[in-house]
């Protein structure tokens, strides 16, 4: 074999390679980076799940529904400010069973806030719904792995 019939090989090899990997990535319905955009629909960054001192945690982050910096209203797990919706979203490092909420006691409009991203370990049924919020501070949910 000549030197450019083994480097049509090896790239007929990695393209059936790329190929195989996205078929087996459809069907198993796992998150493919690179496939953004397939079938229409918009790739959300994947959050990790990991394990540390404190066990089993995640990360979760919302936002401000119309892209409000909002560095008054907090983000809360268990009574605690985490975070701040200054750059418009706000994200927490989360643990099962903690209580997330949000507090917009500093603003007098109605504010909307909504789920973007969540650790895939995380039983998100609790958050896919839009929270609307008037000056106060709204519990969102309890934090339950799957």
């Amino acid at each position: 074999m000549s030197k450019t019939d083994i480097k049509v090989t090896l790239f007929l090899a990695c393209l059936l390679l790329i190929v195989v990997t996205a078929q087996v990535g459809g069907m198993l319905n796992l998150p493919l980076p690179w496939a953004a955009g397939r079938e229409g629909q918009e790739l959300t960054q994947v959050l990790t799940v990991s394990e540390n001192d404190g066990g089993l945690c995640g990360s979760i982050e919302l936002a401000v529904v119309g892209n409000y910096s909002l560095e008054r209203a907090y983000l809360l797990r268990n009574g605690e400010i985490v975070d701040d919706f200054r750059g418009g979203t706000a994200r927490a490092t989360v643990y099962p069973d903690d209580e997330l909420a949000i507090d917009t006691s500093a603003y007098s409009e109605q504010l909307s806030f909504k789920l973007v991203n969540i650790s895939r370990n995380i039983r998100s049924e609790l958050f896919k719904r839009q929270i609307l919020i008037k000056q106060k501070t709204v519990n969102i949910g309890v934090i339950v792995f799957k």
